[in-house]
């Protein structure tokens, strides 16, 4: 979202007038991503991939796991985590995103280890104690009720399933990756808010640290020139696990 967003949308935010518009494509771009241009970005997202790899790293996925994804966007992580033989079920609220995500992963979708469904992420279409793992990636700072959000994930875990979340700190607004006046629409948290928004959504032995991830954004083909905004300043990795 980030780099396109600081060629193409951040200067046309900036002149525009209302904020209506400027809201409007924030929901466009990142939001609720829809139309050609989202649909080839999230395809590909090569920006977000440092984070799947540190997301892959904490949970090390197995053939047994059941993995759900709050926030699928395109598909590129599922696609990853898949690799590992794992089943997957994931949710967006981008019906353009579902699309493309199922279109990625249609394979996995055609053997039955993968099922996306559109919804929001305060109603997730699950039943309870489905699932080993759940992640989010670059969605929390987005989500209006994030509580509501942690409890569903909460509710569709197994007893001692993980919550493993990436998200942004507040250091990473203005910079390419968060533009103004993008950035006024992303919600940051410090790290203990975010530990405790995970404790009162009733998750334990919660866990929140600013990873370095210089060489896996390296290792991701990320440039030389970006690679600083990798560093343990920028992001945060949350680590809930249900009792």
């Amino acid at each position: 979202m980030g780099w396109y967003s600081s060629e193409l949308a951040a200067p046309l935010l900036k002149s525009a007038a209302p904020s209506g518009l400027s809201a409007w494509l924030t929901d466009r771009l990142a939001r609720k991503p829809s139309g050609k241009t989202s649909q080839e970005l999230y395809s590909d997202p090569v920006h977000h991939r440092p984070n799947f790899k540190l997301i892959q790293q904490v949970l090390n996925l197995k053939p047994e796991d059941k993995l759900l994804e709050v926030g699928c966007g395109g598909g590129a992580f599922l696609e990853e985590a898949l690799r590992s033989g794992c089943s997957a079920w994931a949710i967006d609220q981008s019906r353009d995103m579902v699309s493309v995500a199922t279109s990625v992963n249609a394979r996995a979708t055609e053997e039955g280890r993968l099922k996306i469904v559109h919804c929001d992420a305060s109603h997730i279409p699950f039943p309870d104690a489905m699932f080993n793992y759940a992640v989010m990636s670059g969605v929390l700072q987005f989500l209006s009720e994030p509580v509501a959000t942690f409890r569903e994930i909460l509710r569709t875990l197994k007893p001692g399933g993980l919550l493993v979340v990436t998200s942004s700190t507040k250091e990473l607004r203005g910079t390419p990756a968060a533009p103004e006046p993008i950035a006024n629409y992303l919600r940051y948290y410090e790290d203990n808010e975010l530990e405790s928004l995970a404790k009162l959504s009733g998750f334990s032995e919660v866990t929140v640290s600013r990873p370095d991830m210089t060489e896996l954004a390296r290792k991701s083909g990320i440039p030389d020139s970006e690679l600083p905004l990798y560093g343990g300043n920028y992001g945060q990795l949350l680590i809930a696990r249900k009792k």
